[in-house]
Parts: structure tokens; sequence; C-alpha cells
């Protein structure tokens, strides 16, 4: 385990959004620099790879959940959003998308000196994409918790044929998230993919938002009142640095 923050390692992810009549596809690459390589590693490891399919009318995935946690006195909230879109074997797509997928190459060099003008990925002309998002993540981890925080750094580019019929990209300026999520929630979201309409999922709702002992100021066993008060502590570490 890293112990010390400067010693966290960013994570490098790039979004495409690509057209299609069907239903827009959607693919997400990650890569991590391997903990026990040199800081100054040429080879980084490719461990994420996943395509979607976004909503036919929308164009975007699919909203299930959506609150916003307020608090009145300065204006800051906490979003709490669940979205939802249609999982695709990369092995079933057609062969030019699988040879799109297999041309994505992380540029090193330059995903290390961060969100600019050019992309830190190469990747075959031609295809029709809308859009590229580019994320660098810091990921933190709760002591004696399974909740992860992630700092990113993204940077989106929209796409716009030519009469030439090649991509010209309108780029967004970079800004910063901050999520929190529980490391098990995709564990539970893949293991019920595949459940029937109608059926139930067999987790209940302490699952959800497990209670950790060892997290005091609240009643015990009630673990959203846990995840509230992780959210006020991280809220107020943030600030302090502004």
């Amino acid at each position: 385990m890293t112990h010390a923050l400067s010693d966290v390692r960013p994570v490098y992810t790039a979004v495409f959004i690509i057209a299609d009549l069907g239903g827009d596809y959607r693919l997400s690459i990650t890569w991590h620099d391997p903990a026990n390589s040199s800081p100054k590693s040429s080879q980084f490891e490719e461990f994420r790879r996943q395509w979607t399919r976004l909503d036919r009318k929308t164009g975007t995935v699919t909203a299930l959940v959506d609150i916003s946690l307020v608090d009145l006195d300065n204006g800051s909230a906490w979003q709490f959003d669940l979205a939802a879109s249609q999982a695709v074997e990369g092995s079933r797509l057609p062969s030019d998308l699988q040879r799109f997928a297999d041309s994505v190459q992380l540029d090193i060099n330059a995903a290390r000196q961060g969100p600019a003008e050019e992309p830190f990925v190469t990747f075959l002309p031609y295809t029709p994409l809308k859009g590229l998002q580019q994320r660098i993540s810091y990921r933190y981890g709760f002591l004696n918790s399974d909740y992860t925080v992630e700092l990113t750094n993204f940077q989106d580019r929209v796409f716009k044929r030519t009469c030439s019929n090649l991509p010209t990209s309108v780029i967004h300026e970079s800004r910063w998230s901050l999520e929190v999520y529980h490391n098990l929630w995709d564990t539970w979201f893949a293991r019920n993919a595949h459940l029937a309409v109608g059926s139930k999922a067999d987790w209940d709702d302490s699952a959800w938002f497990p209670a950790d002992n060892v997290w005091g100021g609240v009643e015990e066993g009630d673990g959203f009142a846990q995840l509230v008060e992780k959210l006020q502590a991280i809220k107020e570490a943030v600030w302090s640095r502004q």
C-alpha cells in the first residue's frame, strides 16, 4: 500500500464515442503504471477495456438515480447518480470497430505532460468519432474502509466532419472532478448484469452502503450516514486547500 499521497501514480483513461445509427458506441480504455516499475518507465499496462452502447434517442447513458445533497450555507453539493448503458462484447462488434480498438495506443510522454491540445492516445483515422474524453486520475483509499476517492483531470473534445470527410475537433478546457465510490459496486452490478426482467437482485440496503465498525460519529450500522460523514471530511480537506 502507498501511504504518501505524493507517491500515488495516476491512471490514464481514453473514452471514445463512435457514431452508429443503432445507438452510439462508447469505448473506454484505461492504462496504469505498474507499482513495481520505475517512475520513468516507458511501459504502461492496459488493465481495463469496456464497450457499451448509448441510448439511441438521447446519445447518452440512461439516468436511473439523480440526487443532489446541497449545503445551503455555502452552496456546495454532492451529486449521487446511477446510470446505465448496454454492455457489448467486443468480440461481437463489427471488424472495423475491433480494428479501431486494437489500434488505440497510449503515448506515455504526452500522457505525463497532462491534458494538452494534442491527444495522449493514437488511433486509426477515418473512424466516425463524435467525441473523446481524456482522463488522468489519482485514486486514494480511506483507511479501514472500502471506499475510493478519485481525483480526475479530464478534457473533452468534440469531433466534426469537414467537406473532405476528415474530422476536426473542438477542444474544451480541462477541468477537475472528485468522485467517491465503493469498490464492490462494480462487482455487484456485474453479477446481476444478466438478471431476468422482474427478478430481484440478491443484495439488501445494508450491502449497498456497508457500515464500517471503526468509523465513529454516527449511529452504529448506519452505512449511508457514515458515507455522508466521509464526504464531509473530504469536503473540508478540499476547501482547506483553496
